[in-house]
C-alpha cells in the first residue's frame, strides 16, 4: 500500500520515483551511464593511449570532492574496459598495505571461484591433474576435491599441480606456485579466504615473507589466466583516503608507497591497467612523497567543471531514467529551472543533483504542482547548502 501511495505521489510529477539521491556522500550510479561529450573524447582518447603503450599503464583522475570521478571512474569500467575485453575490478579505499588489496580482490572473486577456474585452465593442458586410472575419468571440480580430501592424494596432486603453476608461467617461484596450489587442493576445507591469508610471515599464509611483490604478479597472471579477454583491470576510488601524509606515519607511508609502486610495477609486466582517483591535494601529496612517480602515470585527467548545457543534459538524462512518458526538456522542472541556482552548484554533479532532490522533494512535501520553478530551485540550493546562501 504504502509503495503505491509512494509511486502515486511522484506521478503527480510523471516520474516513477525521486531519480536524484538524497546523499551528499556521492551521486548514486543510474542504469545508463552519462558523461558529456567533451569528457567522454578526452577519456577514451587516454585509454587507447594507455591500452596500447608499453611500460608503465596508469592513470589518475584528479578532481575535487563531488566533481565525478566516481561517476567517470563507472563510466569507464562500462564503456571503456569491460566492452573492450578488460576483466576489471573496482575497489573503494582498499588499504595501504599489499595484504589490505589481495585480501580485498581475492575475496570478491571468491576462493572456490578462483580455485575452480585455476584447476580447469592448469587441467586443460594436464589432463592427468583430474586423476588417477580407476577414479573418475572427466570429474567435475567439486568431484575432484572429494579425491584430494585425504593427506595422502594431497601430497599426490601437491607437486603436479606446483609444477603446471610454472609450466603454465604463472610463476616461476617455487614456493609461491606451491602456495598457489594450496589454494587448489585445501579449498574442499576451507572454501573462502580469510584477512590473514594474505599477511606475509604469518603461519598458514599464502603469502611468502619478503615476497608480496613477486606473489601480486602472479595474482595478476591468475586472474587473467583465468578470465581471459585483454587482461585485468583496478579502478581504484577514493585513493585520497590513503594519501594524504598527514594521516600516515612513517611505517604506513611506506606500506601505502610500495603498495602504489608495486601496482605500478606489474602494470609494466603483465596484462594489467591501473586507475586511480584522487583529490588535487592526495595527488600533490603522493608526488611530493615519491617525485618519480609522476613520470609513471599517464599525465593526470583533471575532472572539468560542468557547463550549464552539461548541467542541463545531466539533469535531464536522470529524469528520463524515471519518466513514466518519453518527453522533451526538464518536466517536472521549468525549462529555465538551472538560472535558479548558482555557478558552483551548476558545475559541481554532486551538489547539482542534492539541490534537484530537495526541490522535488519539496515539491512532494509541500503539493506544488508542477513545473517546478527556478525560485523553488533557489529555495532548495539555500536549504541543501546554506552556507553558500
Amino acid at each position: 500500500m504504502a509503495e503505491q501511495e509512494q509511486d502515486a505521489i511522484f506521478s503527480r510529477y510523471g516520474l516513477k520515483f525521486n531519480p536524484f539521491p538524497p546523499a551528499a556522500t556521492g551521486v548514486a550510479i543510474v542504469r545508463n551511464l552519462w558523461l558529456p561529450d567533451s569528457w567522454k573524447q578526452d577519456l577514451t582518447q587516454r585509454y587507447l593511449q594507455l591500452a596500447a603503450s608499453r611500460g608503465d599503464r596508469a592513470m589518475a583522475i584528479v578532481g575535487a570532492y563531488g566533481s565525478g570521478k566516481t561517476y567517470a571512474l563507472s563510466w569507464i569500467a562500462e564503456q571503456l574496459l569491460r566492452d573492450d575485453g578488460w576483466q576489471t575490478f573496482k575497489f573503494d579505499n582498499p588499504g595501504l598495505a599489499f595484504y589490505d588489496l589481495a585480501n580485498r580482490l581475492l575475496r570478491r572473486v571468491g576462493r572456490y571461484e578462483l580455485a575452480k577456474g585455476l584447476w580447469e585452465l592448469l587441467s586443460a593442458q594436464n589432463p592427468e591433474l583430474k586423476g588417477n586410472s580407476g577414479q573418475l575419468i572427466s570429474p567435475s571440480f567439486s568431484d575432484w576435491l572429494a579425491l584430494v580430501k585425504t593427506r595422502t592424494a594431497r601430497d599426490q596432486f601437491l607437486p603436479r599441480l606446483t609444477g603446471a603453476i610454472k609450466s603454465a608461467s604463472l610463476t616461476d617461484d617455487e614456493e609461491i606456485a606451491h602456495r598457489v596450489a594450496r589454494i587448489i587442493v585445501e579449498t574442499g576445507d576451507r572454501p573462502y579466504f580469510e584477512y590473514r591469508d594474505f599477511v606475509a610471515g604469518r603461519p598458514g599464509s599464502l603469502v611468502a615473507e619478503q615476497e608480496e611483490a613477486a606473489y601480486f604478479k602472479t595474482l595478476i597472471r591468475m586472474l587473467d589466466g583465468v578470465y581471459g579477454g585483454k587482461g585485468v583491470a583496478f579502478l581504484i576510488d577514493e585513493f585520497e583516503d590513503v594519501a594524504l601524509q598527514k594521516r600516515l606515519n612513517r611505517k604506513q607511508s611506506h606500506e601505502y608507497m610500495a603498495t602504489l609502486r608495486r601496482l605500478l610495477d606489474a602494470t609494466n609486466q603483465e596484462n594489467f591497467l591501473v586507475i586511480v582517483s584522487m583529490t588535487p591535494e592526495a595527488y600533490v601529496q603522493t608526488i611530493s612523497i615519491d617525485p618519480s612517480l609522476e613520470q609513471r602515470f599517464v599525465s593526470p585527467w583533471r575532472v572539468p567543471e560542468l557547463t550549464g548545457n552539461d548541467a542541463g543534459r545531466l539533469v535531464q538524462h536522470r529524469l528520463e531514467e524515471a519518466r513514466e512518458e518519453p518527453r522533451d526538456g526538464l518536466w517536472p522542472f521549468a525549462d529555465n529551472a538551472l538560472d535558479g541556482i548558482g555557478p558552483t552548484t551548476v558545475s559541481s554533479p554532486r551538489r547539482l543533483i542534492r539541490v534537484f532532490w530537495q526541490a522535488l522533494a519539496t515539491a512532494v512535501q509541500t503539493n506544488t504542482d508542477p513545473p517546478i520553478s527556478d525560485d523553488d530551485l533557489r529555495l532548495a540550493e539555500q536549504a541543501a547548502y546554506p552556507a553558500s546562501a
